[in-house]
Parts: C-alpha cells; structure tokens; sequence
C-alpha cells in the first residue's frame, strides 16, 4: 500500500464512560505550539519531521488512565514508528477532557494506523467506532481499515478545525453497538490553536442553477469543519515544519483527470512572493505561491479542454472550495493577460478570473473562496475545472492555479460524518493511475477514453463548443 497524505474524505451515552481530564499547565501553551499524544506509548519519541510526541500515559490526568495501550502486532517498513507503532484501544466509551489555554479555534488531527493489535486480539476489521468533540460527530461508525483499503494507504490522518468557546475540548470514543467485538482506537492525537483562517468574507455561493451570485457568505464561528483535501498545485508536497500550524500541502498529481495535465512552473528568480494586503501570511506558506500549473504555451490546445482534477468527497454536505493564485512568472504583469472561467460539478464559480486584476501585481499572492453544496448520500466525485475565457480576448488563452484546499462543513446535526467506502475489491491495471473497483468503474474508464478521444475535437465557434472533424 501506498504512504499516506493527511486527509492531505454520537457518542453513548453511558454510565460506564469514563472522562480523563489532562491538567491545565501541561497543555498552557502559546498559540504557535501544538500538542502530540502519542497514544498508548510507554516513552517520549519524534516523528519523521523531528516533532517531539509525549506518552498519554505521561500527562498528569484527574482520573487513571483508562483503555488499552497496545503494539501493532506487525508494522510495514513503511510506516512510522511515531505515532502509529502504539494504540490505545477502547472496549467502551471514553472522554479524553483537553483544557486549552486561551479559547477559540483549533486544528484536531487523528492518526490512524488500522492494523492487528495486541498479538492479534484486536483485529483491525472489528474496529467499528464514533468520534465526538462535544456536541458534535466527527466520526460515525467509522471504520479506519475500510478507509485505509479504499485510499490504498496503510496509514492516515484526519484533520477537523473546531472552535473550543469553552477552553476545554472534549474528545470521545464510542465502540459501534451495530457491531459484534467492535473496539475504539487511536495511534495519535494533535491539537494546534490556530486563528480563524476560514471566514474570509468573500465567499462566493453557487447556486444549483450553475451560476455563483456575488452573495458573501460567512461560515457559523462555531462550525466544526473537516479539512478534506489541501493541494500544492504544481509543485512538491510540504510537509511541516514549512508553514504554520503544521499543515500538510498534497502534491495535486494524483486528481488531474485526462491526459491533459497542463504544465508546472516555479517563480522567475527575479520574483519574491509576497501577499496582498488582504491576505494574511498565515493563509498558506509562500512555497504553495511559488510553484504553480497553468494549461501550456500553445493557446490552440488550451481551447479544446479543460484543466482538471477529480476530488472524492462525502455527498449531502456543503463544502467551502478555496483556490490560491499567484503569478509568478514574466511577461504576465497586467490585467487581462491571462483570463479564464473556474468551474465546480460543472457549474460556473467564476466567468473571468483574473489573477493580476485581483492581486495587484506579479509574485502578489491572493485567493479566493466558493462555497458549494451537494446532494444525496455516499461517496461522489467533486469536479474542479480551469478554462481559458475567450470573450474578454486575453493576451494568453491559458489558466493558473498555485494551491486547492476543500473544506467540509457541518450539517444541520452538527455532524462531519459519512458512510463508510466500499472495500476496493480489484484495481484495473492502467497507465494512467486511475483505480476503479467494479464494472460501473470499468464503463467509466471507457467513458474516459472516449472524451480523451473526442476532447481534441471540440472546439468553440461563437461561445458554443462544437464537436468537429478534420
């Protein structure tokens, strides 16, 4: 299996739950430092990024210790000893209480190793549980190895922003009753205090009729949200301790769809990034502004597709998309140069995006934010498209985008949770890295094929695209 990204996809109530208190001073820290749990490990130890994890069972709770700290029965080479070598297993409900030092907005971060434990007396298909951060489901019914299975990883993180009003962050797992000999576990804990980085008061809604209104919409300060993908569009992942708060930037390769995938570029030498005056520092590291992906050189080409990335995401929940632009590159300086339309599920984010026009100038980085909403239940695929604008008749008929983050937001339950995937039963052998797991996979992929045959064909004649041939 593949080495993993962070994901860069109620409680019981019951007499029986126990609640762990972690005291105060020991989680009193500044809003740039973070707090790893190494679950069930006996000794301190750091991760691959020189971060240093502490014991759960080294910090000073109110109540002793409950659960089982357990050992993967047997662990890939691949996999970090810190923090998935150890686990601590729950066999009934259970509260980790977290006081913070000042209130507000975190990052929480679960890591998953779903592996055999114990000498195998856990095994990693009974692991059926709930995650809740006080009134709110994180995870329901949740199976790490199906996950696992279906990303084709042996290992991964999620990744929830919360706003703690209280100062203390509650944390609890609940073993799933709808399954016999279901446990709770977890590898690794992380909280990091971060500022609000996701009400930037331009957000653009997109209304189901396939048109974005100039309406701001603003996401409740309580939200829970769940970061579901972060791309470094164009270059290399950035894993910490580049950029604040410990995010992990996903190289985009893996979700260009077609065989059309543009080209990538750094910054001209001559270029420093910088950010716009409405733009904090903190929004994204200057490393996702200075690589990039745009269509290519040849404007012809450019016309007769879409720049493209597939990205998987849990159906009946509304999602805050946020593109990052920057142009890092010479001759393009002034508005107009390069002009394009950002679509999302087919329907129109933005008619003209012009990156100059927004930011003020070359190596100036900006964004901005579209919020979509989806129906239904399961697992669906969230189309992100760029193609060049040609009625405003810019200079370059081309498209760039620097950096992609999808954010998923609570529902009217207050729950981030969804279905459990299918397990990925077989894997077409394919050159081009797209894995399908059943026949209605197969009559996509033989959709694929087709569209990349007639896409060269399909060209625009009065604003209308028209399937030609030569």
């Amino acid at each position: 299996m593949k080495n993993p990204v962070v994901l860069p996809n109620c409680a019981l109530v019951c007499a029986s739950l126990i609640i762990l208190s972690v005291a105060p001073a020991i989680l009193a820290a500044d809003n740039d430092s973070a707090i790893l749990l190494s679950c069930g490990a006996s000794q301190p130890g750091s991760d691959l990024d020189g971060r240093d994890w502490t014991p759960d069972s080294d910090f000073n709770f109110s109540l002793p210790l409950s659960g089982h700290s357990v050992k993967a029965t047997q662990q890939g080479s691949s996999v970090p000893r810190v923090p998935y070598l150890t686990a601590r297993v729950f066999t009934s409900p259970f509260s980790y209480n977290f006081p913070l030092a000042v209130g507000g907005r975190v990052f929480l971060r679960l890591y998953f190793y779903p592996s055999n434990y114990d000498n195998d007396n856990y095994t990693s298909g009974d692991a059926f549980f709930s995650v809740t951060a006080g009134t709110y489901t994180l995870l329901h019914n949740f199976s790490a190895s199906l996950v696992a299975n279906n990303l084709n990883y042996d290992y991964f993180t999620r990744e929830f922003s919360l706003n703690v009003s209280t100062g203390v962050l509650n944390l609890t797992f609940s073993p799933s009753p709808a399954h016999n000999n279901s446990y709770a576990f977890i590898n690794g804990v992380e909280i990091v205090p971060i500022p609000d980085i996701f009400n930037s008061g331009n957000a653009v809604l997109i209304n189901t009729d396939g048109y974005a209104y100039p309406i701001l919409k603003e996401i409740h300060p309580e939200s829970a949200i769940e970061t579901v993908y972060r791309l470094n569009v164009g270059g290399q992942a950035i894993a910490p301790p580049i950029g604040e708060f410990s995010r992990f930037w996903e190289d985009d390769t893996l979700y260009l769809f077609g065989a059309s995938s543009g080209v990538t570029f750094s910054k001209d030498t001559n270029v420093s990034i910088r950010y716009a005056p409405d733009v904090p520092s903190y929004i994204a590291p200057t490393e996702v502004y200075a690589t990039a992906r745009s269509m290519g050189p040849d404007a012809s080409m450019n016309l007769q597709y879409n720049l493209t990335w597939i990205l998987q995401v849990d159906a009946g929940f509304s999602y805050l998309v946020r593109f990052h632009f920057c142009e890092i590159q010479y001759p393009i300086t002034t508005r107009k140069q390069r002009v394009f339309e950002i679509f999302i599920n087919n329907q129109t984010a933005e008619e003209s995006a012009d990156v100059i026009a927004w930011s003020g100038g070359i190596g100036v980085a900006t964004f901005r934010d579209y919020m979509v909403s989806t129906t239904g239940s399961g697992q669906m695929d969230m189309w992100v498209a760029l193609h060049p604008q040609v009625d405003s008749r810019p200079h370059y008929y081309d498209a760039i985008l620097n950096g992609l983050e999808v954010f998923k937001l609570q529902n009217s339950s207050n729950s981030l949770a969804g279905f459990n995937p299918e397990p990925r039963d077989q894997t077409f052998d394919n050159p081009d890295g797209y894995y399908f797991t059943d026949s209605i996979s197969l009559h996509v992929k033989i959709v694929i094929n087709i569209m990349q045959i007639l896409l060269p064909h399909i060209n625009p004649i009065n604003g209308i695209y028209w399937l030609c041939f030569s």
